[in-house]
Order: structure tokens, then C-alpha cells, then sequence
């Protein structure tokens, strides 16, 4: 996705020919979007939708529309890159001031800088990427032990594994932006993702202090990088979620695989439903909205628990057959449907009907106490390297004022930021703090004040329902230095 349209590069296709274990290039000359004539060498990964998809010696996927393709010659193959060339590569394309990497084995992990780092805080930075990569390196040893204990069969990993973890919220929502093209979840609501196409992760660095996130995404890398599915293949969405959902962690211990419950997704699953299985095996649309996206996560965390657990020769027939589509493969609703219950023999409305009761025996069965009530009127928000606590009681006066106060934490492991703090209601009424330095790890004070001022365009009505915000900047930037000669950015009216 982020390959250049311009100029002049090379980069192999490899097709089997004349049996097994014997490859080719080919060198293919096609015209990009601007007309221009390029050549590329690659693997061929597969043809379909109009297009051809070309692994790059770096495992990065390239599409181009079959119709641009002009002429296809042979050439030798070429050797995938090694970690070290990689890493080269991320410094090259980031620029070496606004990355750091560290290569462990097959492993390399990029922190994308806010700006420039102060010369203490390197030895914390390379702290950090060790503590990543060792985590990276757990999630492939107990996706590698599930795989053992289910009788499925792994491959070697063909590329190094890239991570790219971004000190900036604005870096990381831009990053998401391009890599996404814009489609499917609205990247300021995307916490990390794992690209089919580079074969890359990207992570927000706030996500990374309970590696949640990070875990759910190594799996997927972890998936189509060990043989279980082909990268851009029409599996559907509900499976690959479902496998990632299965694991939990507990910082860098990862205490829960797929044949246990989640607690996290059978919460979700109590209370009303706006989605069926069979919606969830034959469609993805609500993997890609930001609506209903929760809800299609858990319950395909549900139906790949209970395949796990009350199928698993089944399951590990259906995987196999998920993992014979091919790139830009696309199956059926009707077909995927049809696969489902052909495989498990069961139609899958029957699976859902009783899945309520074989979950409640299980969360008897783990000991699975009921979730916490949240405490009314508080919040702990993780945005832009903080975590805001904020507490908010509506005044029983006459006036209807929401009083907030409450604390923000730098969660960077290595530098000092300015914040600015704003908490909007779905009135239209805001009230903003402005902190000029907050250390690392350091906790500063949000003092008391009413939500009053009004958010240009809104209604500025009460409400009992609120958000929080926070922009950081480092604190002798042009960012902060703007802040505080122009005004800080007015919040903007978005109804919710």
C-alpha cells in the first residue's frame, strides 16, 4: 500500500512449474495509475477480483489490475529479505531520526517517533522494543502449543515480522488512513491493526501497556505467516477474528487460549442482539462498521469457542479447507454457508440455540465471577500516551452543571509531553485543561471545574452522558508554542 507509483523498481514473481519444489520468476511489465510504464518481480500470489497480487522480497503484497499487465517474462528468483535488511528498509522509509528498530531473530520492531529523542531516553527506548519483541515471540509459542495440542500442521515463517508501534496518535490515525484507504472502521477508532498487504502490524503506543491489543494482532500475523490462511484470501472475517479473540493476557502473560472462556467477549454477548451466526458466517459486513463491530467480534469470539471445544475434528476439517483459498479468492455467501454446515453437520442456527447454556456451564465450570459495575460518573480514558481518570457528578442545584475533576498519567515509558485535556457531552457542553509538561509516568492533576463552555454549532443542552479527549504534543514544539499563542483547537460538534 505505501509502494511508489513513480519510477523504476524491481520486485519476482515465483510460479511453480514443471513439478513440485522447481519455481520461476517472472519480471512483469505493466502501467501504473499514472500510465507509466513499470516492472515488477515477485511471487505470484494469485489473480482474482480484476487484479494480480505479487509478493515482494520483503512480503509485502503489490496489486496490480490485470488489465495494466503488458507483458510477463522469466527471471531468477530472489532470496526474501532478512531482518536486518528490513529494518534498513523501515529507516529508509520512516527517515533514521524518526524511528528507532531493534532485530530479534525473525522479529523486527519499529517505534515511529513523535519527534526527536532526547539522548537519555535511547537506553528506554531500546528497553521498550526488547519487551515488545519478547512478547511478539510468546504470542508465537503459544499459538505454536494451540496448534500442537489441536493436531494442526505450521510452516516456517518465510518473511521477518514486522511491528511498527507509533509514539503519536495523529502519526498512528494517519498511518491507518493510507493503509486502510479509508474503508471500514474510522481509523481514530482503530487501536491496532495487522495489514494483509505489507504483512506489517501497527500499534497506537498507549496499547502496549497491557498488550491487549498487541496480542490480538500478532495472532493474525502469526496465522498468515505459519501456513493456517493465505494473506488476502476470502476467509471470512468471522473466523479470523474468532481465533485472535481466543487469547488473553495478563501484561505479558498470556493465560487464556481458544478452548477457554473469554470473559472479556462473553460479556458482550449478554443482553440484546442485533446479529445471528448465520449473518456472522456468511457476511463481514459488521466486522467493518464502527456500530456493530463489537457486538460481530464477540460473537465470533462465541462461535470459535464452541467449534473449539464441542468440534474440534470438525474444526480442524474447516480450517484446513479455509486455508486451501487462494489470495483475492472470494466464496459465496451461499457457499460459505453451505461449507459451514457441510463440515460440521449441524445447521448453524441449531449451534446458536444452544450456545447460552453450554457458555453458562463453562463460566461456572472457569469460576468466572459477573463484571464489576462501573462506578457511576467515572472514566479512565487511554489517548495520545495517556490515561485520564475523570469523575463527573451533575450538581442537584438548579443550574444542571456537571462538575469534573480527575488526573492524567503520561504512560510513555521514555519522554515528557504537553497535554490538552477537553470532556464533551453529547449536549454540546465542554470544559478543557491545558497541562505544559508532564513527565514520564508522571501523574498531574485535572482540577475541578463545570462543563459550561459550548461547543460552536451544538445545542449546549444538559446531558448525563460524556467523552473525553486528549491531544499531546511534545512540549517544546511548534504544536504547544501555536497552542499557546493562537488558542487551543476548539472542539468540533459531532452528535452522538
Amino acid at each position: 500500500m505505501f509502494a511508489r507509483r513513480t519510477g523504476f523498481w524491481t520486485v519476482a514473481f515465483l510460479v511453480a512449474a514443471g513439478g513440485p519444489g522447481l519455481l520461476f520468476a517472472d519480471t512483469f511489465t505493466y502501467l501504473d495509475e499514472q500510465g507509466q510504464t513499470q516492472r515488477v518481480e515477485g511471487i505470484l500470489a494469485g489473480s482474482g477480483q480484476g487484479q494480480h497480487a505479487i509478493e515482494q522480497a520483503d512480503g509485502r503484497m503489490l496489486l496490480i489490475p490485470q488489465g495494466a499487465l503488458k507483458q510477463r517474462d522469466v527471471s531468477p528468483p530472489p532470496e526474501p529479505s532478512s531482518s536486518h535488511a528490513m529494518a534498513a528498509q523501515l529507516a529508509e522509509e520512516f527517515g533514521e531520526e524518526q524511528i528507532r528498530t531493534l532485530v530479534a531473530g525473525k522479529y523486527v520492531v519499529g517505534l515511529v517517533l513523535a519527534g526527536p529523542l532526547p539522548p537519555r531516553s535511547e537506553n528506554r527506548v531500546t528497553g521498550f522494543l526488547k519487551q515488545a519483541a519478547r512478547f511478539l515471540k510468546n504470542v508465537e509459542n503459544v499459538l505454536t502449543r494451540f496448534c500442537r495440542e489441536m493436531r494442526i500442521e505450521t510452516e516456517p515463517t518465510r518473511y521477518p515480522l514486522v511491528t511498527l508501534i507509533f509514539e503519536s496518535d495523529r502519526d498512528f490515525n494517519a498511518y491507518a488512513a493510507e493503509a486502510t484507504g479509508g474503508e471500514g472502521v474510522s481509523a481514530e477508532h482503530i487501536l491496532g491493526f495487522y495489514s494483509p498487504l505489507t504483512n506489517w502490524l501497527a500499534l497506537r503506543i498507549g496499547e502496549c501497556r497491557t498488550f491487549q491489543v498487541p496480542l490480538h494482532e500478532a495472532v493474525h500475523q502469526q496465522v498468515f505467516n505459519r501456513g493456517l490462511m493465505q494473506r488476502l484470501s476470502g476467509v471470512p472475517v468471522w473466523f479470523n477474528e474468532g481465533i485472535a479473540t481466543g487469547f488473553e493476557n495478563n501484561g505479558e502473560r498470556i493465560n487464556i487460549g481458544p478452548n477457554k472462556v473469554n470473559p472479556l467477549y462473553a460479556r458482550r454477548l449478554d443482553g440484546e442482539r442485533a446479529l445471528s451466526w448465520e449473518q456472522i458466517v456468511t457476511e463481514d459486513t459488521a466486522f467493518h462498521g464502527d456500530v456493530l463491530a463489537g457486538e460481530a467480534y464477540a460473537h465470533a469470539w462465541g462461535l470459535h469457542w464452541l467449534l473449539v471445544t464441542e468440534h474440534r475434528p470438525a474444526y480442524v476439517r474447516y480450517l484446513r479447507q479455509l486455508g486451501q483459498i487462494g489470495p483475492l479468492q472470494e466464496p459465496p455467501s451461499e457457499e460459505r454457508l453451505a461449507l459451514f454446515e457441510e463440515t460440521f453437520g449441524t445447521p448453524i442456527s441449531e449451534l446458536e440455540a444452544g450456545f447460552s447454556r453450554q457458555l453458562q456451564a463453562a463460566l461456572r465450570t472457569q469460576r468466572i465471577p459477573p463484571d464489576a459495575d462501573p462506578r457511576p460518573g467515572h472514566s479512565v480514558t487511554y489517548s495520545d500516551a495517556s490515561a485520564v481518570e475523570l469523575t463527573a457528578i451533575q450538581r442537584a442545584s438548579g443550574d444542571g452543571l456537571t462538575e469534573v475533576r480527575g488526573r492524567l498519567r503520561n504512560i510513555s515509558p521514555f519522554r515528557d509531553f504537553a497535554y490538552y485535556v477537553t470532556v464533551q457531552t453529547t449536549g454540546g457542553l465542554y470544559a478543557e485543561w491545558f497541562l505544559p509538561s508532564v513527565g514520564s509516568k508522571q501523574t498531574a492533576s485535572l482540577p475541578q471545574q463545570f462543563v459550561m463552555k459550548r461547543v460552536p454549532g451544538a445545542p449546549g443542552t444538559d446531558s448525563q452522558s460524556y467523552w473525553v479527549d486528549v491531544k499531546s504534543a511534545l512540549p517544546d514544539s511548534d504544536v504547544v508554542s501555536g497552542w499557546k499563542e493562537n488558542g487551543f483547537p476548539t472542539p468540533q460538534w459531532k452528535p452522538r
